[in-house]
């Protein structure tokens, strides 16, 4: 037994794809313990205008932190010289912090002018969160791709603990305290990020951060990658302000306790989805390099394989979601939150193709296709607010939602049929088994369903 369990520690100390996803996985694991345990205690802390607030905060300090760095965090790992990847580390610094005191000159300006138009106390403290929150969003995100570049996964995984106990420490600790506010969640989120940087950043980063600005190599390096503004910037722009645009769609068509019900339920989905995600994405993006580099058949053999694997990760959380998401609520985080059980259940359709191509969508840019994501993004981001807009007029919230999440599933289920037609695979034969498996999963648990009700 003891040599077993030495074996394994000592694999993970090799470094390699499955190795790297191990270390990575078991901290996102960690993570997700962490949620399922103390969910249910922030969730009868906090109510639903709360969860409404703040996610509308992080959605907007999420989508600003990816404008003001132009996406060159995105590209600390592709460059083969460690100069230009500093290079470009101290470029996305400058501009954050650049655009972070543009950010609040010009919130302060719109406040002195037009402040009597704000009648939230809480909406008008944002004038002083976001530019805070852009600063530390970037560095967290600048870290974690040197880290990522590094193929220093152990540290990711040691921050990403941290971080996920720090975030439902302050979180309960502060709603323990001062009651129910959405500050206590946006300061949980705020402070996780700020300990996974000082985590994550090794002294060399940190000093790389802080290095003298040169005018003239950030302009060249700029201009070197620029791909990356303009063409992953605008796709992952618009594929954010896709992602959340029924937060904005229904904070302007509902009140605050619908947008609650729909930001919890987007958090507890998230919950598999970013281990998947996170585990995966930046050791798929190293691995998939370097394969197209030695055999285009080998990326191929891989890409059928992650998917295969993508597939049974998420078939089963997925499945019992969709059928028993409002009871799982109900019963879990009170009854208080059974609308969004329902909204949950809804939105696993599309998770389940979602969690899917997050990690596979990083083969376009491996493969220098960036251009076919930026097309997809419009798509989806146009579709989804015609949809909604559409649907707001004829149906209630919850039918709403059911037709933006049908068709999302569609479009990712596309985007994915595009991925195996670029690297030259039969679609169908990799696509439709697993629709036919997850549909009958789905009608298995339907009846089980029924079984037990009636």
């Amino acid at each position: 037994m003891y040599f077993s369990i030495q074996s394994f520690f000592d694999r993970l100390k090799k470094k390699g794809f499955l190795n790297s996803i191990i270390w990575l996985s078991t901290s996102s694991a960690i993570n997700i313990a962490l949620n399922i345990f103390l969910a249910p205690i922030v969730s009868r802390i906090y109510g639903k205008e709360d969860y409404g607030a703040a996610a509308l905060f992080i959605s907007v300090v999420t989508i600003m932190s990816v404008i003001t760095t132009l996406m060159y965090p995105s590209a600390i790992i592709i460059p083969t010289e460690d100069q230009k990847a500093e290079k470009l580390t101290n470029l996305s610094f400058y501009l954050a912090l650049f655009f972070s005191l543009l950010t609040f000159i010009t919130l302060s300006v719109i406040y002195f002018f037009y402040g009597h138009l704000i009648t939230s106390s809480a909406f008008e403290s944002w004038i002083y969160l976001i530019p805070i929150g852009l600063i530390i969003l970037v560095l967290d995100q600048v870290a974690s791709q040197y880290n990522f570049r590094l193929k220093d996964f152990k540290r990711s995984a040691r921050a990403n603990v941290i971080s996920g106990i720090s975030n439902k420490g302050i979180t309960i600790g502060t709603g323990l305290i001062f009651g129910s506010s959405q500050f206590g969640l946006l300061l949980g989120f705020l402070g996780s990020h700020i300990i996974s940087f000082f985590v994550k950043a090794k002294m060399k980063v940190q000093s790389i951060l802080f290095k003298k600005l040169n005018r003239r190599e950030l302009k060249k390096t700029a201009i070197e990658f620029s791909s990356y503004p303009k063409y992953i910037l605008p796709g992952d722009l618009i594929n954010r302000l896709s992602r959340d645009f029924p937060l904005y769609f229904f904070t302007y068509s509902y009140d605050l306790q619908v947008v609650g019900s729909l930001a919890f339920a987007n958090s507890m989905l998230s919950i598999p989805y970013n281990l998947i995600s996170s585990s995966i994405s930046p050791v798929f993006i190293q691995k998939a390099k370097e394969l197209k580099e030695n055999s285009t058949e080998k990326l191929r053999h891989f890409l059928v394989k992650l998917n295969n694997l993508l597939f049974l990760m998420g078939i089963i959380p997925f499945s019992i979601l969709t059928v028993f998401g409002e009871e799982i609520f109900e019963i879990v985080f009170s009854e208080s939150w059974k609308e969004a059980g329902t909204f949950a259940g809804i939105l696993a359709i599309y998770f389940m193709f979602r969690i899917i191509m997050s990690p596979m969508s990083s083969i376009f840019r491996v493969l220098e296709k960036e251009k076919i994501t930026l097309v997809f993004n419009v798509f989806l981001f146009l579709g989804r607010a015609l949809l909604l807009w559409l649907s707001s007029i004829y149906f209630s919230a919850t039918n709403t939602l059911i037709i933006y999440s049908i068709f999302s599933a569609l479009a990712y289920l596309i985007l994915l049929i595009i991925t195996f037609n670029l690297v030259k695979l039969n679609w169908f034969k990799h696509t439709a088994p697993k629709l036919l498996a997850f549909g009958l999963s789905v009608l298995l648990l339907v009846g089980i369903k029924h079984l037990i009700f009636n």
